[in-house]
């Protein structure tokens, strides 16, 4: 009995933690009137990093220069995009344009009801299937017995071995 209640409760330490994303999402982390900003700064660091990296020497100056360029241009997108919004109001971020292009979901719920349903049907087929074809009424038999049922069992060949050769040495008797 108690092999089964720790078994149930694996079971429910393992459908909380599959289901605990989709019962409670996150909530997002940066609101995006602040992703521009982030944006700029990111791009900045960068900027000071490839500065750095440039005077001690570990890359050259022409990789050093198309790396500014590459960074000096996502960073006028960045401030252009903060321009933007802020004449206009609204989001243009690339990202927010990704979100309207993609087609909106259907909502939360049909996950859910499909984890909801898998993390169900799966403990319940487990346990179906070992209830028919497996041995649940057979009694638990200690380490004990087995290791000396697995050593009766190799006495008895070696028996057999040696009455096989016996007889091959004597085949009258």
């Amino acid at each position: 009995m108690l092999l089964w209640i720790i078994f149930a409760g694996l079971t429910t330490i393992a459908l909380a933690a599959v289901l605990w994303p989709y019962l409670f999402p996150r909530k997002a982390e940066m609101p995006s009137a602040e992703e521009g900003a982030f944006d700029a700064a990111v791009y900045r660091d960068q900027l000071e990093e490839l500065e750095a990296d440039a005077a001690r020497g570990l890359i050259s100056a022409a990789e050093a220069e198309a790396a500014r360029v590459e960074i000096s241009r996502r960073l006028l997108a960045a401030a252009d995009q903060e321009r933007a919004k802020s004449r206009s109001g609204k989001e243009v971020s690339s990202r927010a344009r990704a979100r309207k292009a993609s087609p909106a979901p259907t909502g939360r719920l049909r996950p859910a009801v499909a984890v909801l349903a898998a993390a169900l049907v799966l403990p319940l087929l487990s346990l179906s299937l070992y209830l028919t074809y497996g041995s649940p009424a057979l009694p638990d038999q200690p380490l004990a017995q087995r290791l000396a049922a697995a050593q009766q069992e190799q006495k008895i060949d070696v028996l057999i071995r040696k009455v096989e050769e016996r007889l091959q040495k004597h085949p009258e008797d």
